[in-house]
Formats: C-alpha cells, structure tokens, sequence
C-alpha cells in the first residue's frame, strides 16, 4: 500500500468536508471550521500549506442528532463512518471523527493503540460552560483532568522508557479502578458534569471532550456564522473568527518559522 502525501491527503479530506457540509445543510446541522483549520480558512483561503486534517466545532445538540444519522441511508455515504469511543475499539477520543473507511488510518505514536479508522474529520462539540468565567475554567480543569486519565487508561506506552515506567504505573491503577470498560462509561461521566455545573442559558462555551488550552470561549462568540470560500468550495465559519483565532493563537496572520512548518500529526494514511 502507498502511503498518501500531505496533498493527497489534503485532496481527499476536501472531498469529504464538502460530503460533510451538504449532509449537515440538508440535515439543518450548524457547524463551524475551527483550530488550525480555521486559521487556513481566513489566512490561506484553504488549507494551512502543511496542514493533514480538518477540524470543526458542533454545537452539541446537533453533534448528536449527527451521530445519530445513519449514513448508509444516504447515497455514497456508505463509505463513511463517525468514529467516537462507543463504536470503535481502541478510539481514544471524546471528539467524533468523519471516517472514509476507503483509507487506513495507521499512527506512527507509541501511545496510541491500533484504531480501524480511515481518513478522517475531527468533529468536536461544543457545550455550555457556566455562566461566570472562573466556574467556566474551574469545569475545563475537570474535563481537561478526566481526558487526560483517559489516556493514561487507554495505553501506558510513551516515546521514552523514563515516561513509559510511570505512565504504565497510572495506565495499571486506573485499569483496577475503571475494569475494561471505562471506554462505555466516560461519556456519562462528562455528560453528568454537563448537566450538574451548566444550563442554557451560559455565558461561555467549550469543549469538554479534549484536553484543549484554548476553552472556555465566550458564547457570543458562535451565534452567528458566515459561508466562505475554502479551497474553493463553500464552508461555514464563525462571523467573529478574528476575535477566537486572536484568543486561541495571538497574531495568527503571522506565519511560523520554517522549521515548524510541517504536520504535527502522528499516523499515515494508506488507500485500502
């Protein structure tokens, strides 16, 4: 099997944001391009040049009415799959991934456990986050918290044999703790927390399902969207996109130095 290039990935992975965006449209999903993704939509009108994936930001009523869909009732969606914990063995993620199955996801990390998994879209939900700015961090800490000890369950390997002695040591702890099925149970647990510390009426907005830096975000910031041009076909992104992009990644027009001007993502993709 040949291993795809970043713009044969690039290619590809545009193929399948423009599948993504007509069943959203057609299914009355709101959707927003985001993270470095984002950055290459406003910056570059497309891809950052030496980006490999994708991301979005749902609001979470329609990230599950999205994971609810049945795919295969839709013409020449039988290809994909939404990836998420509960449906995947080996998935250590709580964001969702649009999957083309027709491509092998293979990771190149030492952490991560081998994932059927093909070409794919990060798709992360966002949820209401309290309605004052410290409870809104005090919920992220705990999420970033419970993500990380996810990953610690899911595999106790590291690059490093001085990282690896005392990850395995916590990977066996929580494994006695949690059993072998923490992967069903998590979800609940971020959930339960969601409903407990927030309510619709919040001020500010994250995403509880990924150890993220940039959260919590104000909710204004997501109530309206704009359609642009990306790498030629219509997305849509957030209306105040310079105010989260100048949050998350400061002067974010101002290209990295060359050096780190490659992808940062560990695994290849290979066509099935």
């Amino acid at each position: 099997m040949k291993v795809l290039n970043v713009k044969e990935i690039q290619s590809e992975t545009l193929l399948m944001l423009k599948d993504l965006d007509a069943l959203c449209n057609e299914l009355g999903l709101k959707y927003f391009i985001a993270y470095g993704s984002l950055i290459g939509a406003v910056r570059h009108k497309g891809f950052i040049p030496w980006d490999d994936d994708i991301d979005i930001w749902m609001p979470r009523d329609d990230f599950n009415k999205l994971l609810d869909y049945d795919l295969n009732q839709k013409v020449g969606y039988t290809k994909y799959k939404i990836c998420t914990r509960k449906n995947t063995s080996n998935y250590a993620y709580g964001m969702a991934r649009f999957s083309n199955q027709n491509f092998k996801y293979v990771s190149t990390d030492v952490s991560e456990k081998d994932v059927d998994m093909g070409l794919f879209i990060d798709i992360y939900p966002l949820d209401n986050y309290c309605s004052t700015k410290e409870n809104a961090y005090k919920l992220h800490k705990k999420f970033n918290v419970l993500n990380k000890k996810y990953f610690f369950y899911i595999s106790g390997k590291s690059n490093t044999l001085l990282k690896t002695i005392p990850r395995m040591f916590i990977h066996c702890v929580l494994r006695l703790i949690h059993g072998n099925k923490w992967n069903k149970k998590i979800d609940n647990i971020i959930n339960t927390y969601l409903s407990e510390f927030t309510n619709d009426d919040d001020k500010f907005v994250g995403v509880p399902v990924w150890e993220l830096r940039f959260e919590p975000f104000e909710r204004k910031l997501f109530e309206e969207r704009v359609r642009v041009k990306f790498e030629g076909i219509d997305v849509w992104i957030p209306k105040e996109n310079d105010k989260l992009l100048k949050k998350m990644y400061g002067d974010y027009m101002q290209l990295p130095p060359v050096e780190e001007q490659v992808p940062h993502h560990g695994y290849k993709v290979y066509r099935r």
